[in-house]
This record gives C-alpha cells, sequence and structure tokens, in this order.
C-alpha cells in the first residue's frame, strides 16, 4: 500500500516489527523507536538526522531529517512524530507537552530556519475534548494538511489498526493536526 500512494517521502509510526522494511525504490532516513521516514533517493539528499525525546510519563520519540531536493536545492526539514494516545485531561495535558518539547527540539535543530513538514501520529482530532497539538502548532502558524487538500483517500479511516483486525472508519477520527 506504500508503494501504491506514489509519495517521495513517507513517515510511518507503530512499526509492529520495529525494524527496516525494505521498500523499493526507497531510502530510509532515520529509523528510531517504531518510527521510519522513507524517501527517494533519486529525488532528495540526506543533510542531517537526529530525534526528540519528549520527556513524558510515556517516553515517546519524535524524529527529523534535513532533506534537500536535488531539482532545485531546496531545503526544508520534515518531522515524524508519535504522541501519546488515549481520551481524558491527563491525556490531552500529555500531547500539550510533547508538542511543546516537540517545537522546541525542532527550533533547535532548525537552525536555518527552514520550512517544516510535521508529520506522525499526533493522536488530534475533532472527537478531543482538548486538541493539544493542532492548538500548539497553530500557535506556530503550521497548516492542518487534512483541510488543504481536495482530494482525500481513505481519510476517515483510524490508524490504530494494530489491534483491530480491520480499520475503523468514523469521520472525526483521522489521526491529524
Amino acid at each position: 500500500r506504500l508503494l501504491e500512494s506514489g509519495a517521495d517521502i513517507i513517515a510511518t509510526q507503530e512499526n509492529a516489527i520495529k525494524s527496516k522494511v525494505a521498500l523499493t525504490g526507497y531510502a530510509i532516513s532515520i529509523n528510531k523507536s517504531a518510527k521510519t521516514t522513507y524517501y527517494r533517493p533519486s529525488l532528495f539528499d540526506v543533510q542531517a538526522t537526529g530525534w526528540i525525546t519528549l520527556n513524558t510519563p510515556r517516553a515517546k520519540f519524535a524524529t527529523w531529517t534535513r532533506f534537500r531536493q536535488k531539482a532545485t536545492g531546496l531545503e526544508f526539514l520534515f518531522v515524524d512524530a508519535h504522541l501519546t494516545s488515549g481520551s481524558g485531561a491527563t491525556y490531552d495535558a500529555w500531547r500539550a507537552e510533547e508538542t511543546e518539547i516537540l517545537k522546541a527540539g525542532v527550533a533547535r535543530a532548525n537552525t536555518s530556519n527552514l520550512t517544516v513538514i510535521w508529520a506522525g501520529d499526533w493522536n488530534s482530532n475533532s472527537a478531543r475534548a482538548t486538541d493539544s497539538p493542532a492548538i500548539a502548532l497553530e500557535q506556530i502558524g503550521a497548516l492542518d494538511a487534512t483541510g488543504l487538500t481536495e482530494v482525500r483517500t481513505n481519510a476517515s479511516y483510524n490508524s490504530a489498526i494494530s489491534t483491530y483486525p480491520t480499520p475503523r472508519i468514523k469521520d472525526d477520527h483521522v489521526d491529524k493536526v
């Protein structure tokens, strides 16, 4: 399915086997704590990589890659985060804390003030009482991609498939910012 997407860069989270799965035509820029960023080496060079520890009770991590587009020389930062799941005020507060730590870590890594692409499993959606990641990222002008595109494929499928044999469908529950 990933290859069918045609994406030039792919961010994964919750890799069940926590290993680097080979995808034809892609290389891996970084793999950390079940998060892998794949990219097309024919289109991009990797300039730097790193990870950010989101110091919370859930010990979550985020990764980043500084890419350079070969055709144009354009550089940008690509972030892959996985925030704490769960409903309720405690989980909302943890996600808020994780997002603030992530923003600070990305600011430290982004010394050239490059455009940042925020990818990942944010456990952020309109069903939350407080959508902490969306609020925090809106404060820095990050745009919600789900609201920017007219055509979406499988946008109503919940990404939590490891515990369900069939993906759950909910209109308000795509993991997004």
